[in-house]
């Protein structure tokens, strides 16, 4: 093997070798991201549970208020009629 051929042979080795230290920080880089969208995705999912949660409170307030709305207007009926007797 000639000097030019060795020096190419040198070359093509240094390439290589920055080829494999450019996929270990592409890899590396990978792994941040696909652990970055696995935490968003947890992030997600507890958000929906949340939201869930505050759609079953909203219904049952909505209840609460709409059977106290009835009560009130009951109540308010019933003293309207009491106080037209009266008069």
């Amino acid at each position: 093997m000639d000097d030019q051929q060795s020096e190419q042979l040198d070359n093509i080795e240094d390439e290589v070798r920055g080829s494999h230290s450019q996929l270990g920080r592409i890899d590396e880089r990978t792994k941040n991201i696909q652990n970055s969208l696995s935490s968003i995705e947890q992030s997600v999912e507890d958000n929906r549970r949340d939201i869930d949660e505050l759609q079953d409170k909203v219904t049952k307030n909505r209840t609460i208020l709409g059977g106290i709305g009835t009560a009130v207007t009951a109540v308010f009926l019933w003293v309207s009629d009491k106080l037209t007797r009266l008069v």
